[in-house]
């Protein structure tokens, strides 16, 4: 006789020794997802909306690692499959989502992960808000013949993932994608247009780190790299800084004591009003620049613990995100100005952000600079999102941005504001 756990939005789980299914009470003769040893099967309709395809199912091997996560902003439990790298590549991303759960309501979630971890054959990885980061371990499922109705008393090694926005509820009428990519991200980097000239041309090697661009270095560090304001933008800012905040004061007193002055009155009467007026706008801006130092975020990039991890110089609070919720870089830019180089070639100053996507979390921003000289490719399109080409944009920023693309095992992908 299988055994059942209730989930969010009216769901069921029911597994025994050897199948795992996801149903619909109302409808438990056709579950929205069934697996046994040799298959991972799913209702059309959730295959669309997940991005799996029409085909009805997977392989077990074609999935990395059964996921239970603990979401802190939505206080749900999520479980759901990490699927491997060539899959994800076709459908934009590897995380696809199966039930969740309340947040009292563990047990039950750590249960149904487990049971379908042990079926499939594949590893388990349990991920609480109260782990130690760094302690992350991907513990083999448990034998398929040992079930009984409650969780798995093992003492599994965790890691603390990113706190992650709150999710709306699935939408399991399969009507739409329940989380869509940007409809402008291709479907896999090689489907992405080639221009003749991109296809002839050779590809720029790859600069090594460490790349300094505009405001910004990233560097190599031990176990992955770092992304961080330049000593010198520190510097200007605590010189800069230092500057205004002295000659506030002083304009401050000259304009007072020319309101108290018992002599002849400063002609015009108003001229006093503008140096206190002036004295406080350098006292902001003297601070301004105290605090963009305090606020500058660094981000680092953990290979050893597969953590994406940013933080800022005046703050205690971390945002971070396990690699395996992190989707592909994207770098924007704007061009400020440009001169040809020739009839290929252009030289251009630009803007450039860079973001790391998290279908949770959103773009997080890693950099922002200006100031940045690239040469651009004269037949590059850049009116549509598409994989990041050196042939077609190539500066340092950019060689960066694939450093990151690439330690963190997503492609990278480019675009015009």
């Amino acid at each position: 006789m299988p055994f059942t756990i209730s989930a969010a939005n009216d769901l069921l789980v029911e597994y025994d020794a050897h199948r795992w299914a996801l149903l619909l009470p109302s409808a438990p003769a056709t579950p929205i997802v069934e697996a046994d040893a040799q298959t991972v099967r799913y209702a059309s309709a959730f295959g669309i909306a997940r991005r799996l395809g029409s085909l009805g199912g997977l392989r077990p091997d074609q999935v990395s690692m059964v996921v239970v996560g603990y979401s802190s902003e939505d206080r749900n439990w999520h479980l759901g499959l990490m699927l491997d790298a060539a899959l994800a590549q076709g459908r934009g991303g590897r995380w696809c989502e199966l039930a969740q759960w309340p947040d009292d309501e563990e047990t039950d979630a750590e249960t149904a992960g487990r049971k379908l971890a042990a079926v499939i054959g594949r590893p388990f990885r349990l991920v609480t808000p109260q782990s130690p980061l760094g302690s992350s371990t991907s513990m083999p499922a448990a034998p398929a013949s040992a079930y009984s109705n409650t969780s798995a008393g093992a003492n599994l090694g965790t890691y603390t993932p990113a706190p992650t926005p709150a999710m709306p509820p699935p939408d399991y009428q399969f009507g739409e994608v329940t989380r869509p990519l940007p409809p402008q991200i291709p479907v896999s980097v090689a489907d992405t247009p080639v221009s003749p000239a991109q296809a002839a041309a050779p590809e720029p090697p790859l600069q090594p780190l460490p790349l300094t661009f505009g405001e910004w270095t990233a560097q190599e560090i031990l176990g992955g790299m770092q992304w961080s304001r330049t000593s010198k933008w520190r510097n200007d800012q605590i010189v800069r800084g230092l500057f205004f905040c002295v000659l506030a004061p002083i304009f401050a007193y000259l304009s007072i004591g020319a309101l108290a002055t018992n002599f002849a009155a400063v002609q015009p009467l108003w001229l006093p009003w503008v140096g206190v007026a002036l004295a406080l706008v350098m006292l902001l801006i003297g601070l301004s620049s105290f605090w963009a130092i305090w606020g500058s975020p660094i981000t680092t990039v953990d290979r050893r613990i597969q953590m994406l991890r940013q933080t800022k110089r005046g703050s205690k609070k971390v945002v971070q995100s396990p690699f395996e919720g992190l989707e592909y870089v994207l770098v924007s830019h704007s061009i400020t100005r440009q001169q040809p180089i020739d009839d290929q070639l252009l030289l251009a100053i630009l803007d450039v952000w860079v973001h790391v996507y998290s279908p949770r979390r959103g773009f997080l921003l890693v950099c922002s600079t200006d100031n940045v000289e690239a040469q651009l490719s004269r037949k590059a399109d850049y009116s549509t999102r598409h994989a990041l080409s050196l042939r077609d944009t190539d500066s340092l920023a950019h060689h960066a941005a694939l450093h990151l693309a690439q330690d963190i095992g997503i492609p990278a992908y480019i675009e015009e504001r």
